[in-house]
């Protein structure tokens, strides 16, 4: 379903997209826990995006990884991913971060 106004995609219940998205996700809380992740990578030298798959790979509790890519640069990183072998200390700080998280809406 589209809007005639701007042609947008409509969720089901008439509202756009774009602001369910930000309404269920945009929080501070998502937003201090990308801080703390980005101080977490940063002394890796390594972008957020490649360590984010990298743990997610390492994890034996996920048995796949969806990808997206709006830019081709963004693919040749994600897909870098694959070779990436994360330290312990720096995989235990991920799993710390990302705790709650797991938890999926009871957490919050």
């Amino acid at each position: 379903m589209r809007s005639e106004a701007n042609e947008r995609p409509l969720h089901r219940n008439g509202r756009k997209a774009g602001a369910i998205y930000t309404e269920r996700y945009w929080h501070e809380r998502e937003f201090e826990t990308i801080e703390k992740l980005k101080a977490i990578v940063a002394p890796t030298g390594e972008s957020l995006t490649r360590v984010a798959l990298a743990w997610v790979l390492a994890n034996p509790l996920i048995s796949s990884a969806i990808i997206g890519a709006s830019r081709a640069e963004q693919l040749t990183d994600t897909l870098a991913a694959s070779d990436l072998v994360l330290d312990p200390q720096i995989k235990t700080q991920l799993d710390e971060v990302s705790a709650p998280f797991r938890l999926g809406d009871a957490a919050c």
